[in-house]
This record gives structure tokens, C-alpha cells and sequence, in this order.
């Protein structure tokens, strides 16, 4: 996904439903801040950032003191605002 105020990629959709959208951050503690309007794929299709959390790559592994830099990831969820059919 594309931020639409600077241009640049911020986040992997993993998952898209009618009427949202789930991405994974590039980067941990990365995330477009809420209300960001990002553009997604061609053609485009526009989002607003309303969520933001943090969840283990592996869930089924308890995370020891001092690891969750490398076993977290920060994903956000836009809902969808518009889209066009082709």
C-alpha cells in the first residue's frame, strides 16, 4: 500500500475483504499513522487507516524477555473507501 501524502509504500496487504483491508508493516513500530490515506493496487483502490496493532509471527511460541523486536509484527487495517470495476 501506497501513502497518498508522501508517496511512499508503507505496508503488504495480506488480506482483503469487501469492505477492509489487512497489511503487514514493513517495518515493526512502522505503521502509517491513523487516519493515513493510502492507495492500494491498480486501479487504485483507497483506504483510511483506523487500526494498528502488534501480534507474534508464530502464536503458538511464548516470546522470551527481551525478543519481541524480531518475533512481533505491526499490521494496520483500512477500511475500504472506494473502488472502481474494470
Amino acid at each position: 500500500m501506497t501513502d497518498t501524502k508522501t508517496g511512499q509504500r508503507v505496508d503488504e496487504v495480506e488480506v482483503s475483504h469487501s469492505q477492509r483491508i489487512e497489511a503487514q508493516c514493513y517495518e515493526l513500530h512502522h505503521a502509517p499513522p491513523l487516519g493515513a490515506l493510502l492507495r492500494v493496487g491498480s486501479p487504485p483502490v483507497y483506504a483510511v487507516v483506523r487500526e494498528i496493532w502488534h501480534e507474534p509471527l508464530d502464536p503458538s511460541r511464548p516470546l522470551a524477555p527481551g525478543e519481541y523486536r524480531w518475533n512481533l509484527r505491526t499490521k494496520s487495517t483500512p477500511p475500504t473507501l472506494s473502488f472502481r470495476r474494470c
